[in-house]
Protein backbone atom coordinates (compact mmCIF):
# COMPACT_ATOMS: atom_id res chain seq x y z
CA UNK A 1 0.00 0.00 0.00
CA UNK A 2 3.03 2.34 0.51
CA UNK A 3 4.97 1.35 -2.42
CA UNK A 4 1.38 2.68 -4.50
CA UNK A 5 1.18 5.62 -2.32
CA UNK A 6 4.65 6.60 -3.66
CA UNK A 7 4.18 5.82 -7.19
CA UNK A 8 0.98 7.56 -7.36
CA UNK A 9 2.19 11.11 -5.51
CA UNK A 10 5.24 10.47 -7.98
CA UNK A 11 3.43 10.74 -10.91
CA UNK A 12 0.88 13.07 -9.87
CA UNK A 13 4.27 15.59 -8.89
CA UNK A 14 5.37 14.94 -12.31
CA UNK A 15 2.31 15.85 -14.43
CA UNK A 16 2.26 19.54 -11.80
CA UNK A 17 5.89 20.06 -12.85
CA UNK A 18 4.99 19.17 -16.31
CA UNK A 19 1.83 21.61 -16.78
CA UNK A 20 3.45 24.24 -14.30
CA UNK A 21 7.25 24.37 -15.16
CA UNK A 22 7.35 23.38 -18.44
CA UNK A 23 6.55 26.93 -19.38
CA UNK A 24 8.53 28.67 -17.14
CA UNK A 25 11.23 27.18 -18.61
CA UNK A 26 10.31 28.34 -22.04
CA UNK A 27 9.88 31.51 -20.64
CA UNK A 28 13.57 31.41 -19.42
CA UNK A 29 14.82 30.74 -22.68
CA UNK A 30 12.92 32.66 -24.82
CA UNK A 31 14.32 36.08 -26.03
CA UNK A 32 12.86 36.64 -29.48
CA UNK A 33 9.15 38.36 -30.30
CA UNK A 34 8.53 34.97 -32.55
CA UNK A 35 9.46 32.47 -29.89
CA UNK A 36 7.19 34.40 -27.32
CA UNK A 37 4.01 34.14 -29.55
CA UNK A 38 4.54 29.88 -29.89
CA UNK A 39 4.36 29.68 -26.62
CA UNK A 40 1.38 28.14 -24.81
CA UNK A 41 0.58 27.44 -21.39
CA UNK A 42 -1.77 24.39 -19.89
CA UNK A 43 -0.80 22.01 -21.55
CA UNK A 44 -2.23 23.13 -24.92
CA UNK A 45 1.19 22.87 -27.26
CA UNK A 46 1.29 20.95 -29.69
CA UNK A 47 4.46 19.27 -28.54
CA UNK A 48 2.46 18.75 -25.01
CA UNK A 49 1.11 15.62 -24.92
CA UNK A 50 3.79 13.24 -26.40
CA UNK A 51 6.19 14.39 -23.70
CA UNK A 52 4.08 13.29 -21.01
CA UNK A 53 6.26 11.00 -18.43
CA UNK A 54 5.30 7.08 -18.78
CA UNK A 55 3.88 7.17 -15.29
CA UNK A 56 1.22 9.99 -16.38
CA UNK A 57 0.39 7.79 -19.43
CA UNK A 58 -0.22 4.91 -17.76
CA UNK A 59 -2.59 6.53 -15.20
CA UNK A 60 -4.50 7.93 -18.16
CA UNK A 61 -4.60 4.48 -19.28
CA UNK A 62 -6.08 2.89 -15.75
CA UNK A 63 -8.65 5.99 -15.38
CA UNK A 64 -9.66 5.24 -18.96
CA UNK A 65 -10.48 1.37 -18.24
CA UNK A 66 -12.23 2.07 -15.04
CA UNK A 67 -14.66 4.86 -17.40
CA UNK A 68 -15.00 2.49 -20.49
CA UNK A 69 -15.41 -1.13 -18.37
CA UNK A 70 -18.79 0.29 -16.52
CA UNK A 71 -20.54 0.87 -20.17
CA UNK A 72 -18.67 -1.53 -21.85
CA UNK A 73 -20.97 -4.18 -23.94
CA UNK A 74 -20.80 -8.12 -24.30
CA UNK A 75 -22.27 -11.10 -24.69
CA UNK A 76 -25.20 -12.15 -22.40
CA UNK A 77 -24.17 -15.79 -22.79
CA UNK A 78 -21.18 -15.31 -20.12
CA UNK A 79 -23.43 -13.16 -18.04
CA UNK A 80 -24.54 -16.45 -15.89
CA UNK A 81 -23.07 -17.37 -12.54
CA UNK A 82 -21.38 -20.61 -13.35
CA UNK A 83 -19.57 -18.73 -16.62
CA UNK A 84 -18.14 -15.98 -14.91
CA UNK A 85 -14.51 -17.44 -14.68
CA UNK A 86 -14.83 -17.19 -19.34
CA UNK A 87 -16.55 -14.10 -18.55
CA UNK A 88 -13.26 -12.66 -17.33
CA UNK A 89 -11.23 -13.85 -20.02
CA UNK A 90 -13.32 -12.36 -22.67
CA UNK A 91 -13.46 -8.97 -21.05
CA UNK A 92 -10.10 -8.74 -20.77
CA UNK A 93 -9.41 -9.57 -24.44
CA UNK A 94 -12.27 -6.91 -25.28
CA UNK A 95 -10.30 -4.06 -22.81
CA UNK A 96 -6.62 -4.98 -24.62
CA UNK A 97 -8.13 -3.32 -27.73
CA UNK A 98 -9.38 -0.15 -25.58
CA UNK A 99 -5.60 -0.02 -24.59
CA UNK A 100 -4.35 -0.25 -27.80
CA UNK A 101 -6.28 2.38 -28.76
CA UNK A 102 -4.15 4.37 -26.39
CA UNK A 103 -1.27 3.42 -27.68
CA UNK A 104 -1.51 4.69 -31.00
CA UNK A 105 -2.59 7.84 -30.01
CA UNK A 106 1.64 8.71 -29.63
CA UNK A 107 4.71 6.56 -30.57
CA UNK A 108 5.93 7.80 -27.15
CA UNK A 109 2.54 6.52 -25.61
CA UNK A 110 3.00 3.00 -27.33
CA UNK A 111 6.24 2.80 -25.75
CA UNK A 112 4.65 3.93 -22.74
CA UNK A 113 2.14 1.87 -22.46
CA UNK A 114 4.19 -1.44 -23.44
CA UNK A 115 4.85 -2.07 -19.47
CA UNK A 116 1.22 -1.06 -18.31
CA UNK A 117 0.18 -3.63 -15.58
CA UNK A 118 -2.43 -4.75 -17.41
CA UNK A 119 -0.59 -6.65 -19.28
CA UNK A 120 1.41 -8.34 -17.13
CA UNK A 121 -2.64 -9.26 -15.60
CA UNK A 122 -3.43 -10.24 -19.30
CA UNK A 123 -1.09 -12.74 -19.52
CA UNK A 124 -1.78 -14.31 -16.50
CA UNK A 125 -5.25 -14.50 -17.25
CA UNK A 126 -4.45 -15.72 -20.96
CA UNK A 127 -1.81 -17.63 -19.79
CA UNK A 128 -2.84 -19.12 -15.68
CA UNK A 129 0.06 -21.93 -15.74
CA UNK A 130 2.76 -19.62 -17.12
CA UNK A 131 3.43 -22.33 -19.93
CA UNK A 132 4.41 -19.96 -22.24
CA UNK A 133 6.95 -17.69 -19.94
CA UNK A 134 9.75 -19.19 -21.21
CA UNK A 135 8.85 -17.25 -24.76
CA UNK A 136 9.15 -14.05 -22.21
CA UNK A 137 13.11 -14.19 -23.16
CA UNK A 138 14.57 -14.58 -25.97
CA UNK A 139 18.33 -15.67 -25.96
CA UNK A 140 20.30 -14.47 -28.78
CA UNK A 141 22.37 -17.63 -30.69
CA UNK A 142 26.01 -17.37 -30.53
CA UNK A 143 26.84 -16.56 -34.40
CA UNK A 144 28.99 -13.66 -35.86
CA UNK A 145 30.94 -13.12 -32.97
CA UNK A 146 28.40 -12.39 -31.07
CA UNK A 147 28.96 -14.42 -27.87
CA UNK A 148 28.63 -12.34 -25.51
CA UNK A 149 25.21 -11.43 -26.85
CA UNK A 150 22.66 -10.49 -23.47
CA UNK A 151 19.30 -11.86 -23.58
CA UNK A 152 16.10 -9.62 -24.75
CA UNK A 153 13.55 -9.62 -22.47
CA UNK A 154 9.94 -8.98 -23.87
CA UNK A 155 7.69 -5.95 -22.93
CA UNK A 156 4.69 -7.29 -20.97
CA UNK A 157 2.33 -6.08 -24.29
CA UNK A 158 4.68 -8.17 -26.65
CA UNK A 159 4.70 -11.52 -24.74
CA UNK A 160 0.74 -10.83 -24.89
CA UNK A 161 0.52 -10.29 -28.57
CA UNK A 162 2.79 -13.60 -29.03
CA UNK A 163 0.35 -15.89 -26.70
CA UNK A 164 -2.45 -14.15 -28.08
CA UNK A 165 -1.93 -14.38 -31.90
CA UNK A 166 -0.74 -18.54 -31.64
CA UNK A 167 -3.37 -20.01 -29.20
CA UNK A 168 -6.71 -20.54 -30.05
CA UNK A 169 -9.47 -17.96 -28.23
CA UNK A 170 -12.54 -19.93 -28.43
CA UNK A 171 -10.36 -22.78 -26.14
CA UNK A 172 -8.69 -19.89 -23.51
CA UNK A 173 -12.23 -18.52 -23.02
CA UNK A 174 -14.20 -21.51 -22.94
CA UNK A 175 -11.20 -23.20 -20.77
CA UNK A 176 -9.82 -20.40 -18.69
CA UNK A 177 -8.34 -22.69 -15.88
CA UNK A 178 -6.58 -25.39 -18.30
CA UNK A 179 -3.94 -25.16 -21.00
CA UNK A 180 -6.04 -25.72 -23.95
CA UNK A 181 -5.73 -24.20 -26.89
CA UNK A 182 -2.34 -22.49 -26.38
CA UNK A 183 0.28 -22.48 -29.30
CA UNK A 184 -2.09 -24.97 -31.13
CA UNK A 185 -4.13 -21.78 -33.45
CA UNK A 186 -4.54 -22.96 -37.02
CA UNK A 187 -7.27 -20.77 -38.68
CA UNK A 188 -8.31 -16.86 -38.62
CA UNK A 189 -11.97 -15.67 -37.76
CA UNK A 190 -13.90 -12.64 -37.48
CA UNK A 191 -16.08 -11.66 -34.57
CA UNK A 192 -18.70 -8.84 -34.19
CA UNK A 193 -17.27 -7.92 -30.86
CA UNK A 194 -13.49 -8.78 -31.09
CA UNK A 195 -12.50 -8.25 -34.92
CA UNK A 196 -9.98 -11.48 -35.71
CA UNK A 197 -9.43 -14.05 -33.84
CA UNK A 198 -7.00 -17.31 -34.06
CA UNK A 199 -9.00 -21.23 -33.57
CA UNK A 200 -7.48 -24.26 -33.70
CA UNK A 201 -8.24 -27.64 -36.04
CA UNK A 202 -10.91 -28.95 -33.32
CA UNK A 203 -13.08 -25.90 -33.39
CA UNK A 204 -14.83 -25.68 -36.87
CA UNK A 205 -17.01 -23.44 -38.03
CA UNK A 206 -20.27 -25.23 -36.59
CA UNK A 207 -18.90 -26.22 -33.20
CA UNK A 208 -18.81 -22.74 -31.55
CA UNK A 209 -20.77 -19.90 -31.95
CA UNK A 210 -19.21 -17.29 -34.05
CA UNK A 211 -20.75 -14.33 -31.89
CA UNK A 212 -19.98 -14.89 -28.26
CA UNK A 213 -17.23 -18.25 -28.83
CA UNK A 214 -18.99 -20.09 -26.56
CA UNK A 215 -18.64 -23.74 -26.96
CA UNK A 216 -21.43 -26.23 -28.43
CA UNK A 217 -22.03 -29.48 -26.33
CA UNK A 218 -22.67 -32.37 -28.02
CA UNK A 219 -25.88 -33.30 -25.85
CA UNK A 220 -28.52 -30.58 -24.47
CA UNK A 221 -31.21 -31.45 -22.35
CA UNK A 222 -34.03 -30.09 -20.76
CA UNK A 223 -32.19 -29.12 -17.80
CA UNK A 224 -29.92 -26.70 -19.42
CA UNK A 225 -32.32 -24.98 -21.43
CA UNK A 226 -34.56 -24.50 -18.20
CA UNK A 227 -31.27 -23.28 -16.49
CA UNK A 228 -30.75 -20.42 -19.14
CA UNK A 229 -27.07 -22.28 -19.94
CA UNK A 230 -28.62 -23.87 -23.18
CA UNK A 231 -26.58 -23.34 -26.15
CA UNK A 232 -28.93 -23.99 -29.08
CA UNK A 233 -26.16 -23.55 -31.52
CA UNK A 234 -27.93 -23.73 -35.71
CA UNK A 235 -26.46 -22.30 -38.71
CA UNK A 236 -26.70 -18.72 -39.23
CA UNK A 237 -29.10 -17.40 -42.01
CA UNK A 238 -28.89 -14.02 -40.95
CA UNK A 239 -26.02 -12.66 -43.25
CA UNK A 240 -27.02 -8.68 -42.95
CA UNK A 241 -26.73 -8.26 -39.11
CA UNK A 242 -23.71 -11.44 -38.73
CA UNK A 243 -21.65 -11.08 -41.65
CA UNK A 244 -18.69 -13.82 -42.08
CA UNK A 245 -20.45 -15.80 -39.05
CA UNK A 246 -21.36 -19.52 -39.74
CA UNK A 247 -22.87 -20.64 -36.07
CA UNK A 248 -24.76 -18.34 -33.64
CA UNK A 249 -26.38 -19.61 -30.20
CA UNK A 250 -29.80 -19.11 -28.67
CA UNK A 251 -28.72 -16.03 -25.78
CA UNK A 252 -27.41 -13.94 -29.01
CA UNK A 253 -29.71 -14.37 -31.47
CA UNK A 254 -32.09 -12.92 -28.98
CA UNK A 255 -29.52 -10.52 -27.50
CA UNK A 256 -29.59 -8.77 -30.83
CA UNK A 257 -33.13 -8.74 -31.53
CA UNK A 258 -32.64 -6.73 -28.60
CA UNK A 259 -30.07 -4.46 -30.08
CA UNK A 260 -31.10 -3.87 -32.88
CA UNK A 261 -34.62 -2.72 -31.33
CA UNK A 262 -33.96 -0.33 -28.74
CA UNK A 263 -32.68 2.54 -30.03
CA UNK A 264 -36.35 3.12 -32.03
CA UNK A 265 -38.84 3.90 -29.84
CA UNK A 266 -41.36 2.32 -32.34
CA UNK A 267 -39.17 -0.77 -32.89
CA UNK A 268 -39.19 -0.98 -28.96
CA UNK A 269 -42.27 -0.75 -27.99
CA UNK A 270 -43.18 -3.43 -30.79
CA UNK A 271 -41.15 -5.99 -29.36
CA UNK A 272 -42.51 -5.51 -25.92
CA UNK A 273 -40.07 -2.80 -24.65
CA UNK A 274 -37.57 -4.71 -22.64
CA UNK A 275 -35.15 -6.75 -22.88
CA UNK A 276 -37.25 -10.22 -22.79
CA UNK A 277 -39.06 -9.23 -25.54
CA UNK A 278 -42.26 -10.02 -24.06
CA UNK A 279 -45.13 -9.03 -26.24
CA UNK A 280 -48.67 -9.89 -26.34
CA UNK A 281 -49.58 -10.53 -29.83
CA UNK A 282 -49.11 -13.73 -30.57
CA UNK A 283 -47.91 -14.17 -34.36
CA UNK A 284 -44.72 -11.57 -33.18
CA UNK A 285 -44.23 -13.66 -30.44
CA UNK A 286 -43.80 -16.53 -32.63
CA UNK A 287 -41.69 -15.31 -35.21
CA UNK A 288 -39.11 -14.53 -32.01
CA UNK A 289 -39.53 -17.59 -30.80
CA UNK A 290 -38.23 -19.41 -34.47
CA UNK A 291 -35.75 -17.07 -34.34
CA UNK A 292 -34.26 -17.59 -30.78
CA UNK A 293 -34.75 -20.96 -30.81
CA UNK A 294 -34.33 -22.39 -34.23
CA UNK A 295 -32.42 -19.48 -36.10
CA UNK A 296 -35.27 -18.99 -38.61
CA UNK A 297 -35.44 -15.57 -40.52
CA UNK A 298 -33.59 -12.48 -39.92
CA UNK A 299 -33.92 -10.10 -37.42
CA UNK A 300 -35.29 -7.22 -39.84
CA UNK A 301 -37.58 -9.50 -40.78
CA UNK A 302 -38.89 -9.73 -37.41
CA UNK A 303 -38.76 -6.22 -36.55
CA UNK A 304 -40.52 -5.53 -39.62
CA UNK A 305 -43.45 -8.20 -38.73
CA UNK A 306 -43.29 -6.60 -35.33
CA UNK A 307 -43.86 -3.48 -36.59
CA UNK A 308 -46.43 -4.20 -38.68
CA UNK A 309 -48.40 -5.87 -35.79
CA UNK A 310 -48.11 -2.82 -33.37
CA UNK A 311 -49.19 -0.22 -36.51
CA UNK A 312 -52.46 -3.08 -36.59
CA UNK A 313 -52.81 -2.49 -32.63
CA UNK A 314 -52.47 0.69 -32.36
CA UNK A 315 -54.58 2.07 -35.59
CA UNK A 316 -57.07 -0.55 -36.47
CA UNK A 317 -59.84 -2.72 -34.75
CA UNK A 318 -57.77 -6.10 -35.71
CA UNK A 319 -57.44 -7.18 -32.04
CA UNK A 320 -60.90 -7.15 -31.84
CA UNK A 321 -62.33 -8.54 -35.00
CA UNK A 322 -59.51 -11.77 -34.22
CA UNK A 323 -61.26 -12.07 -31.14
CA UNK A 324 -65.07 -11.93 -32.10
CA UNK A 325 -64.11 -14.12 -34.92
CA UNK A 326 -61.97 -17.08 -32.89
CA UNK A 327 -64.64 -16.80 -30.72
CA UNK A 328 -67.20 -17.53 -33.42
CA UNK A 329 -65.05 -19.88 -34.77
CA UNK A 330 -64.77 -22.30 -31.44
CA UNK A 331 -68.05 -21.84 -30.85
CA UNK A 332 -68.89 -23.58 -34.09
CA UNK A 333 -66.74 -25.78 -33.64
CA UNK A 334 -67.57 -27.15 -30.32
CA UNK A 335 -71.66 -26.90 -31.60
CA UNK A 336 -70.69 -29.54 -34.08
CA UNK A 337 -69.26 -32.12 -31.33
CA UNK A 338 -71.24 -33.76 -29.24
CA UNK A 339 -70.59 -32.24 -25.69
CA UNK A 340 -70.92 -28.54 -26.89
CA UNK A 341 -70.00 -25.83 -24.22
CA UNK A 342 -70.91 -26.19 -21.18
CA UNK A 343 -70.78 -22.70 -19.82
CA UNK A 344 -69.43 -19.62 -21.17
CA UNK A 345 -65.93 -19.52 -18.83
CA UNK A 346 -65.28 -22.58 -20.93
CA UNK A 347 -65.36 -20.62 -24.27
CA UNK A 348 -63.15 -17.27 -22.77
CA UNK A 349 -60.98 -20.09 -21.18
CA UNK A 350 -59.81 -21.85 -23.72
CA UNK A 351 -55.90 -21.74 -24.18
CA UNK A 352 -55.11 -19.40 -27.54
CA UNK A 353 -53.95 -21.84 -29.99
CA UNK A 354 -51.75 -20.34 -32.95
CA UNK A 355 -52.79 -22.27 -35.54
CA UNK A 356 -56.25 -22.14 -35.20
CA UNK A 357 -55.82 -18.14 -34.67
CA UNK A 358 -53.93 -18.27 -38.38
CA UNK A 359 -56.49 -19.86 -39.89
CA UNK A 360 -59.36 -17.44 -38.86
CA UNK A 361 -57.48 -14.31 -39.41
CA UNK A 362 -56.22 -15.78 -42.90
CA UNK A 363 -59.96 -17.27 -43.88
CA UNK A 364 -62.00 -14.19 -42.32
CA UNK A 365 -59.85 -11.70 -43.86
CA UNK A 366 -59.53 -9.39 -40.39
CA UNK A 367 -56.63 -7.69 -42.07
CA UNK A 368 -58.57 -6.16 -44.61
CA UNK A 369 -61.26 -5.77 -42.55
CA UNK A 370 -59.63 -3.87 -40.27
CA UNK A 371 -57.56 -1.46 -43.42
CA UNK A 372 -60.77 -0.81 -44.30
CA UNK A 373 -62.32 0.23 -41.20
CA UNK A 374 -59.45 2.29 -41.09
CA UNK A 375 -59.62 4.12 -44.10
CA UNK A 376 -63.10 4.53 -43.62
CA UNK A 377 -62.65 6.03 -40.45
CA UNK A 378 -59.84 8.24 -41.02
CA UNK A 379 -62.22 9.56 -44.48
CA UNK A 380 -65.11 10.05 -42.41
CA UNK A 381 -63.22 12.30 -39.74
CA UNK A 382 -62.01 14.30 -42.19
CA UNK A 383 -58.27 13.33 -42.60
CA UNK A 384 -58.22 13.41 -46.43
CA UNK A 385 -54.09 12.48 -46.37
CA UNK A 386 -53.62 9.41 -48.45
CA UNK A 387 -51.44 7.02 -46.03
CA UNK A 388 -49.11 6.38 -48.42
CA UNK A 389 -47.64 9.99 -48.65
CA UNK A 390 -46.55 9.69 -44.99
CA UNK A 391 -44.74 6.32 -45.43
CA UNK A 392 -42.91 8.16 -48.14
CA UNK A 393 -42.85 10.99 -46.33
CA UNK A 394 -43.64 13.26 -48.45
CA UNK A 395 -46.80 14.85 -45.75
CA UNK A 396 -45.92 14.77 -42.09
CA UNK A 397 -49.42 15.31 -40.48
CA UNK A 398 -49.61 18.17 -37.48
CA UNK A 399 -52.06 20.11 -36.42
CA UNK A 400 -50.61 23.22 -37.90
CA UNK A 401 -50.49 22.47 -41.20
CA UNK A 402 -53.89 20.20 -41.39
CA UNK A 403 -57.45 22.16 -41.80
CA UNK A 404 -60.30 21.28 -40.11
CA UNK A 405 -62.85 19.80 -41.88
CA UNK A 406 -66.04 21.00 -42.22
CA UNK A 407 -69.19 18.86 -42.65
CA UNK A 408 -72.38 19.82 -44.18
CA UNK A 409 -74.64 18.53 -41.34
CA UNK A 410 -73.70 18.53 -37.80
CA UNK A 411 -71.83 15.55 -37.06
CA UNK A 412 -73.82 13.10 -35.07
CA UNK A 413 -71.82 12.33 -31.52
CA UNK A 414 -72.94 8.59 -31.99
CA UNK A 415 -70.85 8.14 -35.65
CA UNK A 416 -67.60 9.59 -33.86
CA UNK A 417 -65.22 6.67 -34.44
CA UNK A 418 -64.38 5.76 -31.21
CA UNK A 419 -60.51 5.55 -32.37
CA UNK A 420 -59.81 8.91 -32.51
CA UNK A 421 -61.40 9.98 -29.24
CA UNK A 422 -58.75 10.16 -26.79
CA UNK A 423 -59.33 8.13 -23.44
CA UNK A 424 -62.50 9.01 -21.11
CA UNK A 425 -63.37 12.19 -24.06
CA UNK A 426 -67.30 11.73 -25.23
CA UNK A 427 -68.18 12.69 -28.48
CA UNK A 428 -69.40 16.26 -27.83
CA UNK A 429 -66.55 19.11 -26.23
CA UNK A 430 -67.36 20.49 -22.72
CA UNK A 431 -70.42 22.66 -23.73
CA UNK A 432 -72.18 20.11 -25.90
CA UNK A 433 -71.10 21.33 -28.68
CA UNK A 434 -69.50 19.60 -31.77
CA UNK A 435 -65.80 18.82 -31.60
CA UNK A 436 -63.15 19.92 -33.83
CA UNK A 437 -62.51 17.63 -37.10
CA UNK A 438 -60.05 15.58 -37.82
CA UNK A 439 -59.24 14.75 -34.26
CA UNK A 440 -55.49 15.23 -33.09
CA UNK A 441 -55.69 11.08 -32.19
CA UNK A 442 -56.53 10.86 -36.31
CA UNK A 443 -53.75 13.08 -37.40
CA UNK A 444 -51.28 12.29 -35.35
CA UNK A 445 -51.53 8.48 -36.06
CA UNK A 446 -48.42 6.11 -36.77
CA UNK A 447 -47.24 6.19 -40.61
CA UNK A 448 -46.79 3.24 -42.64
CA UNK A 449 -44.20 1.57 -40.85
CA UNK A 450 -43.40 -1.10 -43.54
CA UNK A 451 -44.39 -1.32 -47.42
CA UNK A 452 -46.37 -3.90 -47.38
CA UNK A 453 -48.75 -1.79 -44.85
CA UNK A 454 -48.34 1.62 -47.27
CA UNK A 455 -49.47 -0.81 -50.12
CA UNK A 456 -52.50 -2.16 -47.92
CA UNK A 457 -53.37 1.21 -46.73
CA UNK A 458 -53.47 2.87 -49.92
CA UNK A 459 -55.41 0.38 -52.05
CA UNK A 460 -58.46 0.25 -49.11
CA UNK A 461 -58.19 4.00 -48.74
CA UNK A 462 -58.41 4.84 -52.70
CA UNK A 463 -61.14 2.03 -52.63
CA UNK A 464 -63.53 4.13 -49.75
CA UNK A 465 -62.54 7.18 -50.74
CA UNK A 466 -64.12 6.53 -54.34
CA UNK A 467 -67.09 4.89 -52.62
CA UNK A 468 -67.56 7.79 -50.58
CA UNK A 469 -67.27 10.79 -51.97
CA UNK A 470 -67.80 9.23 -55.82
CA UNK A 471 -72.20 9.56 -55.55
CA UNK A 472 -71.84 12.91 -54.24
CA UNK A 473 -69.35 13.76 -57.32
CA UNK A 474 -72.01 12.50 -59.52
CA UNK A 475 -74.54 14.35 -59.06
CA UNK A 476 -72.16 17.59 -58.47
CA UNK A 477 -71.71 16.86 -61.98
CA UNK A 478 -75.38 16.02 -63.27
CA UNK A 479 -75.91 19.33 -61.52
CA UNK A 480 -73.21 21.47 -63.13
CA UNK A 481 -74.02 19.78 -66.74
CA UNK A 482 -78.00 20.65 -66.33
CA UNK A 483 -77.23 24.27 -65.39
CA UNK A 484 -74.62 25.26 -68.57
CA UNK A 485 -76.73 23.49 -70.48
CA UNK A 486 -79.70 25.96 -69.08
CA UNK A 487 -77.62 28.68 -69.30
CA UNK A 488 -76.12 27.61 -72.67
CA UNK A 489 -72.55 27.66 -71.30
CA UNK A 490 -69.41 24.96 -71.90
CA UNK A 491 -69.75 22.92 -69.23
CA UNK A 492 -66.15 22.05 -69.51
CA UNK A 493 -64.73 25.41 -69.64
CA UNK A 494 -66.66 25.83 -65.79
CA UNK A 495 -65.52 22.27 -64.59
CA UNK A 496 -61.49 23.42 -65.49
CA UNK A 497 -62.34 27.11 -63.70
CA UNK A 498 -63.15 25.47 -60.84
CA UNK A 499 -60.42 25.23 -57.70
CA UNK A 500 -60.44 22.26 -55.19
CA UNK A 501 -61.75 24.89 -52.94
CA UNK A 502 -65.18 24.98 -55.57
CA UNK A 503 -65.24 21.40 -55.50
CA UNK A 504 -65.41 21.18 -51.36
CA UNK A 505 -68.17 23.96 -51.64
CA UNK A 506 -70.62 21.96 -54.27
CA UNK A 507 -70.18 18.45 -52.48
CA UNK A 508 -71.46 20.55 -49.34
CA UNK A 509 -74.38 21.98 -51.14
CA UNK A 510 -75.01 18.29 -52.66
CA UNK A 511 -75.39 16.66 -48.95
Amino acid sequence: MESRSVTTHTAVTDAILVEYAMPVRILSIANADDERKRIVFKGKSALFWPHLPPEVVRLIATFHLLNVAPEAQGPETWQHPQLWPSRFVWSLIRDTYEVEKLMRVYPSWGVALEYHPFWRQACVMIDPQDLLIHHAVIHPTSKGGSANAKPIRLSPFQHFRNIFNCSCIVCRINYPFSPNGLAVAKRAITNPWLGQLMTCKDHRKSTFCGVCLREAPTMEGETEYTQGLSVCAVENEDDQTWPGVETTCRTCRKQWIWLAAKHDPLDREAVGGSAQLATDDWEVRQAIEAFVDLGEGMIKDVLELAKEKHWYKVNTKLADMLSQALAASRYAGRAEGADGYASEDELSEEEEDAELVSITEDAAGIRELAMTDFARNRILDGHWVNPTDEFNMRWVSISANTPRARHPCPWNPGSVFDGALEEGEAGVDADGGELAHPRPKTITALRPPTYNISSMAYQAYVKQFRDIVFPAMQNVVRRLAAECEADGKDAVEIARSMSMDDVAAALREEA
